[in-house]
């Protein structure tokens, strides 16, 4: 299956988002992350590195994360919710990722203006529903008791809809060298030396016989990444034949990131 046709694929799936999962969509210039939760998801556009070489790439995070802030309760008299649309899904990731319609063409500027008219598009849609409900009888629920809703309610709601809309896109700059590669998936190793998870600027492995843990508390000793560069050095190296990494014993292993000059620190377990 070629890049398009999987980029596709994760697409669709990212159409049924299901808690606290994460789906990743590669374009020509940018690496699309979804990631859908209870508490607070991420919708993330990471430029990537071309040429010709930029230093410095752009990186938009919209996040719904007005999920665990004020949001207006809007009620019957008798106290029961007024049925509205539901704010959690307008602005859901989900939401905003499908109203922007990205896909594996997407390049970095479109997406971008994409959901920016996206998060656009679902604040007038609220505006428009809240405007309507103003004009009916309905109760705002505060300090335990209800009280109707008065212009000054709806001018505060509507004002905490437009800075919801404003703050929710953070753009940021990452340096080029920590931004993982057009082709970038972590490196996971079960050998018989070591096991663990190799990425573009971390890792962390442990050895498979580890005298010292503790298996009653679940405890390990285990090595890790002194510097984002050591970790991509090891990245590529690995990258050419995870296979072989598997059949290491750890001094070998060892002796490989030593010969490879990549620095490493070892966490011994800890008795308490």
């Amino acid at each position: 299956m070629d890049q398009k046709a999987v980029s596709d694929k994760l697409q669709r799936i990212a159409n049924r988002l299901v808690s606290g999962s994460e789906t990743k969509i590669v374009g020509p210039d940018v690496r699309i992350t979804l990631k859908d939760s209870t508490r607070q998801g991420f919708l993330r556009l990471q430029e990537l590195p071309r040429k010709p070489l930029k230093r410095q790439l752009q990186r938009a995070t919209y996040s719904d994360h007005f999920k665990s802030s004020w949001i207006p309760e809007w009620r019957t008299k008798e106290g029961q919710y007024v049925q509205i649309t539901s704010f959690g899904w307008m602005f859901g990731v989900e939401n905003i990722a499908n109203m922007a319609k990205l896909s594996s063409t997407t390049t970095f500027d479109k997406g971008l203006a994409a959901v920016r008219k996206a998060i656009e598009k679902a604040a007038k849609e609220m505006e428009k529903e809240y405007k309507r409900l103003f004009k009916e009888e309905v109760f705002y629920y505060e300090r335990r008791e209800l009280v109707p809703v008065t212009q000054q309610v709806l001018t505060k709601t509507l004002k905490w809809l437009d800075n919801v809309a404003k703050s929710a896109l953070e753009i940021d700059e990452v340096f080029y060298l920590n931004v993982e590669p057009h082709d970038y998936d972590p490196i996971h190793i079960n050998g018989t030396g070591i096991r663990g998870t190799f990425e573009w600027t971390k890792f962390k492995f442990y050895p498979t016989e580890d005298p010292s843990a503790n298996p009653g508390e679940g405890m390990s000793s285990f090595y890790d990444e002194k510097s984002a560069g050591g970790a991509r050095k090891l990245f590529k190296l690995m990258k050419g034949d995870p296979a072989l990494f598997e059949k290491m014993p750890e001094k070998q292993f060892l002796a490989v990131l030593a010969k490879s000059k990549i620095g490493y620190s070892y966490n011994p377990t800890v008795w308490r």
